[in-house]
């Protein structure tokens, strides 16, 4: 008998040391900061991309397409991605954005120099369809 009444206090305590601020906190991820650079958009509305476009960078890119398609007016926007080392699905998602933004204004986005991978994703999505893309 004395078994069965100290089951429930241990289950009891075990409950209370898993619910109780005793645990330690979890780390959070760190911010990843991978290397990324919009370069400045020269005047004809040429901006090049280097390093990796992700959920982390892609609203710099959002924003530099934004300015060069909204208030520097630019009808076709080049985007050389020969320095891009690697892209997810947000960043395509931020490529496709920049393209309804051009083409909201009666402009255009051009992809210039996308890397075998990039050409991949673009090919197997049928999104090499929906842009322009030079060599």
């Amino acid at each position: 008998m004395q078994q069965s009444s100290q089951r429930p206090a241990r289950e009891a305590a075990a409950v209370q040391s898993r619910t109780s601020g005793s645990r330690r906190p979890r780390p959070s991820a760190p911010r990843r900061t991978a290397p990324f650079e919009v370069g400045a958009a020269g005047p004809d509305g040429e901006v090049a991309l280097r390093g990796e476009l992700d959920a982390y960078t892609a609203p710099q890119l959002r924003a530099a397409l934004s300015d060069v398609v909204h208030e520097r007016g630019a009808k076709t926007v080049v985007l050389d991605l020969s320095g891009l080392t690697f892209i997810d699905l947000t960043g395509v998602g931020a490529l496709v954005a920049g393209q309804n933004q051009a083409r909201q204004v009666g402009g255009e986005l051009v992809l210039r120099s996308l890397p075998d991978q990039t050409w991949k994703i673009f090919e197997i999505t049928g999104l090499n369809q929906s842009f322009t893309i030079e060599d």
